[in-house]
């Protein structure tokens, strides 16, 4: 006798989703997600270093807050009670913008629901494959996007998370300070 329902254990071994037909794509957004993780974990040095405070206690402060979007205005706000014109809190607000830059690029990938598809939306063996990726399905108070990305647009996002990671980290560690972009 045939069974009618398949138990989940059953439907898990057939069931796929869009990432599964592209797994170079796939492996790509694990790339940019690590890469993410490290932007995370340098917030408390970026803090410590407006501040002056010491690390282990910048990590206290920065870690009462569960949100990493709190956590990036934690930074902006005590850069708002500094002197604007302090080098410090030029680059904190610098970084500010590279970290909700970096959320806003994670976001897309960490939250998103995938959809295959190919150039010109008809499969052939040459086709190149394109992710449709939307987000905020299912929080009504944002705004719901779409975008389409190939493996090349998701390698330039992956490349600047990269950068990102690169310019905090020689700046916590080395002092380097950043190239600013010159005031309009």
């Amino acid at each position: 006798m045939e069974k009618d329902n398949p138990t989940s254990v059953e439907l898990a071994q057939t069931y796929k989703v869009a990432l599964d037909a592209f797994p170079e794509f796939a492996a790509q957004v694990g790339v940019l997600i690590s890469y993410f993780a490290i932007i995370e974990s340098y917030v408390h040095s970026l803090i410590s270093k407006l501040t002056g405070t010491d690390e282990a206690d910048a990590f206290v402060f920065s870690g009462s807050f569960m949100n990493f979007s709190m956590r990036v205005a934690l930074l902006e706000s005590l850069a708002k009670r500094r002197n604007p014109e302090d080098e410090s809190v030029i680059i904190a607000k610098y970084f500010a913008s590279l970290l909700r830059e970096a959320t806003k690029i994670r976001n897309r990938y960490a939250h998103g629901q995938y959809g295959l598809s190919y150039e010109g939306g008809v499969y052939s063996p040459t086709s190149k494959k394109i992710m449709r990726i939307s987000t905020s399905l299912f929080d009504e108070n944002r705004r719901s996007e779409e975008t389409w990305r190939d493996l090349g647009e998701l390698g330039n996002e992956v490349q600047r998370l990269k950068v990102i990671v690169c310019e905090i980290h020689t700046y916590v560690h080395f002092g380097e300070k950043p190239k600013l972009p010159k005031a309009p």
